[in-house]
């Protein structure tokens, strides 16, 4: 018999989707078989079972973020009804989730020029070869121009991305829509040779990021 996340697997298998979101979808669908203490497709996809799971994700859980588990289940029970392997969820008795609206924290333009300069303080380089002192410093004007995720700033190549005028287009990862723009010439000179693609672990680059914040 077909488990919860041996049908989740196949699914995402199906779906064009990064490994992050992948990666996201099925250890939620693992969580819920842990949930229910039982495996098979039906025990796991019924609104008693899902309604108690997310109501223990909100004692821990931001409501953003169980919104999100609660829309990836759906988005597998459905994907499991649609094969005959589970009745279609009632939706209406699942538990909503209510998002507080929230003020967003930006960096000021000030606070924005500090961590150029504190870039310019750094020393050594990346295993590619690229300096800390310009990779910084190129992220960080890219990211301030362009407002485009963090993702996305590591893909940017200027080569590819932007004309002779300094006009900008890039289709977002994430959404698969076109963002555009206009870099500043400061931007520009920063980014110009300077692979932006991450060359460490990810999580390095929060760490690192938060170091430079304090220097």
């Amino acid at each position: 018999m077909q488990s919860l996340f041996q049908f989740a697997t196949a699914f995402m298998a199906s779906r064009d989707v990064s490994a992050g979101y992948r990666d996201t979808f099925l250890s939620r669908a693992r969580a819920l078989e842990n949930h229910t203490g039982r495996c098979e497709i039906t025990a796991c996809l019924n609104e008693d079972v899902v309604n108690r799971l997310l109501s223990r994700l909100a004692e821990t859980k931001a409501p953003s973020t169980v919104k999100g588990w609660r829309g990836d289940l759906l988005v597998l029970w459905r994907a499991a009804a649609d094969e005959g392997l589970a009745p279609y969820p009632v939706t209406r008795k699942i538990r909503r989730v209510k998002v507080p609206v929230t003020l967003i924290e930006c960096y000021t333009i000030d606070e924005a020029r500090a961590l150029v300069d504190a870039a310019g303080k750094l020393r050594g380089g990346y295993p590619n070869g690229v300096g800390r002192r310009a990779y910084w410093e190129a992220i960080i004007r890219l990211a301030w121009d362009s407002g485009l995720r963090r993702g996305d700033c590591w893909r940017f190549d200027a080569a590819k991305h932007v004309d002779a005028t300094g006009r900008w287009r890039l289709i977002q990862h994430k959404t698969g829509r076109i963002a555009a723009g206009v870099l500043h010439a400061s931007t520009l000179a920063a980014i110009a040779g300077v692979p932006l693609a991450w060359p460490c672990h990810r999580n390095a680059f929060t760490h690192q990021f938060r170091r430079l914040v304090e220097i």
